[in-house]
């Protein structure tokens, strides 16, 4: 009967985006069919909170330093993560549950029965198969399928059903469960619309992260999506209620004496229901459910990045599904979601400014499904290339197609040590040129590729 329950409550929390997916989890996992519709493989994505969260802490913590002069993690360093890890995860009989670093959540909705009328959803839709699951009953499934190795994580999330209130309040019973059993892993509870202050408080106490979906950039583009939530007050304000409590907890954690703010496992002792576990927060937006641009989804991400201290942007294309509203729009094209991802990491990893990023737009406010966004960003500025990464500036090294931070810093290391005379001397280096060296010229050499 609970199985029964969370198949049908995994199909609902599918429409909810955290960058996993189900279907490589199948093949390089082995996970039962009977599980398959609630475990996600995650271990690519910012959900893997164990080693990889932990090796993007030391880079982040040394802002302003070339990641050339960063300390890189040594092999002893990997080990000593790896034992961490295995103290969360208990070993599982089948071995190709045990590969290092892996990141399964159990990703279910608490109740899919919603008072909203969201044109695009599938809770507001479907009148059948009504479902809810009681706290003790995630804490019982959740536990019984991590003892055995198939899981790593819970990603929480619910209808509203009734008010925000007793839908939040639900599931922070079932986080506070499962951390009263002593778990000690990764929790990711999403706030809900409306849900008061004080729940969301109460929810970082046992979430290591949270999570708002915003699903639209403006007033007018979240009014054609549901007529039953309010944009600025019920959701934008929940943003700023999370970064808020984002630096109450980096305080706590300062105090703690942690060292690791991105290692979100309780590696230092929290005492229930008074420490804040929360260390990153989340948002999605939904794409071709109404009539919003590129330029409306940039301009709402920036003020996000700026003004908050948001982890990062995920993004879903618009699926119809039958029975709602918006049953026979047609689906958004899974390209567009796949340009604003790489929007998305040029605000985040790569520094860009709004200014620079809104140069890759078109006349109609939106990016290229054919061309990579830094691309369209490099042929609208045909007066800065080709460059001499002899001399280019880092923040020019940048906007070259193909140069990633990295690349670029490596670039400038080895251009103090000797003067770039060919190609070839940055190849040996590690740096990768197909795409770059029709935008480079060394020694007034250049290739014929150069095509603006």
């Amino acid at each position: 009967m609970i199985l029964e329950k969370l198949q049908r409550l995994g199909m609902a929390a599918s429409y909810d985006s955290c960058g996993g997916g189900k279907e490589k989890s199948y093949r390089e996992w082995g996970i039962p069919a009977q599980y398959q519709n609630f475990i996600y493989n995650c271990t690519q994505t910012s959900e893997n909170v164990f080693v990889n969260g932990s090796m993007k802490s030391k880079y982040k913590s040394q802002k302003g330093v070339p990641l050339y002069q960063k300390h890189e993690t040594t092999v002893a360093e990997k080990k000593d993560l790896m034992n961490k890890m295995n103290d969360f995860l208990p070993h599982a009989k089948e071995e190709r549950l045990n590969k290092p670093n892996k990141c399964l959540l159990m990703k279910v909705l608490q109740d899919n029965t919603c008072m909203h009328d969201c044109k695009y959803c599938v809770n507001s839709g479907c009148k059948n198969h009504k479902e809810n699951l009681e706290p003790e009953e995630i804490a019982d499934s959740f536990l019984h399928l991590h003892k055995q190795g198939y899981l790593t994580g819970l990603f929480l999330s619910s209808a509203v059903h009734g008010d925000a209130e007793k839908s939040t309040e639900k599931m922070i019973a079932s986080a506070k469960l499962l951390r009263e059993r002593g778990y000690k892993g990764y929790i990711h509870l999403k706030v809900l619309p409306d849900a008061p202050t004080h729940l969301i408080e109460e929810m970082a106490l046992y979430a290591n992260r949270l999570s708002v979906n915003i699903e639209a950039t403006t007033t007018q583009g979240f009014s054609e999506l549901t007529s039953t939530k309010d944009y600025k007050e019920g959701i934008l304000r929940k943003v700023r209620n999370l970064d808020s409590i984002k630096h109450e907890s980096d305080k706590q954690s300062k105090e703690r004496g942690e060292t690791r703010s991105n290692y979100f496992c309780d590696i230092a002792p929290i005492e229930n229901g008074k420490d804040y576990r929360f260390k990153s927060f989340t948002t999605q937006i939904i794409l071709g459910a109404n009539e919003e641009t590129d330029s409306d989804i940039v301009s709402r991400m920036n003020s996000l990045y700026e003004d908050t201290s948001l982890y990062r942007t995920y993004f879903s294309a618009f699926s119809p599904v039958e029975g709602t509203p918006l049953g026979k729009k047609d689906a958004e094209s899974k390209a567009r979601e796949h340009r604003l991802y790489e929007t998305d990491w040029l605000f985040r990893i790569y520094g860009f400014s709004k200014k620079i990023v809104e140069k890759g737009l078109n006349e109609k406010g939106n990016f290229s499904l054919c061309v990579d966004v830094k691309q369209a960003i490099a042929s609208s500025m045909p007066e800065l290339f080709p460059l001499d990464p002899n001399t280019a500036p880092r923040e020019e090294l940048l906007l070259v197609p193909g140069l990633g931070p990295k690349s670029a810093d490596k670039i400038m290391q080895v251009r103090e040590e000797h003067k770039l005379n060919n190609f070839e001397d940055l190849a040996k280096h590690g740096v990768r040129l197909r795409k770059p060296k029709t935008y480079l010229a060394l020694e007034g050499r250049q290739t014929n590729l150069f095509g603006f």
